[in-house]
């Protein structure tokens, strides 16, 4: 049995813009990013907004102990889905990354692919934890930096 509390996922709603917006200016989660400029809370706003209209993206938050701990968002059509994730800085290294992306993936329903810098090992780990698998490729190239493509498939979730 495992000493882990539980993790709610849930659909993201306005009340998650601003703490969206601080972790994701996180000096952590800007080393990580493929932009790692920090962000206007303006540009965020118009972003989120634009996000929560698009029919083929969601927003997904991870609550655990009724508190809230990462976001995930996957856009894309509803066949395969690219993911991405943030977990808040004092939730990080708790384990709580690869259970939060599990649940996201659950609930959105889509095969899904991250893009993820090689340098970020704890985010490889999580999504391999969370039955992601690397595609045997070469780096991609995103916004000029080198990505490794993971992929889970609803059918290697179910392994």
């Amino acid at each position: 049995m495992s000493d882990r509390p539980a993790v709610r996922v849930r659909p993201a709603g306005q009340q998650d813009v601003r703490i969206v917006w601080e972790w994701a200016n996180d000096p952590g989660t800007r080393e990580h990013s493929f932009d790692p400029r920090p962000i206007t809370w303006d540009a965020h706003h118009t972003w989120w907004d634009r996000q929560a209209a698009d029919p083929l993206t969601t927003m997904w938050i991870g609550e655990v102990d009724d508190e809230r701990f990462g976001f995930v968002r996957f856009e894309g059509d509803m066949i395969v889905g690219f993911i991405s994730v943030n977990v808040a800085p004092d939730h990080r290294s708790k384990g709580l990354g690869s259970a939060l992306i599990a649940g996201a993936c659950d609930a959105d329903g889509r095969n899904t692919t991250a893009l993820v810098l090689p340098a970020n090992e704890r985010s490889i780990h999580a999504f391999e934890r969370a039955s992601f698998r690397r595609e045997p490729v070469d780096p991609i190239p995103v916004f000029g930096t080198a990505a490794l493509r993971l992929v889970r498939t609803r059918r290697s979730a179910q392994r």
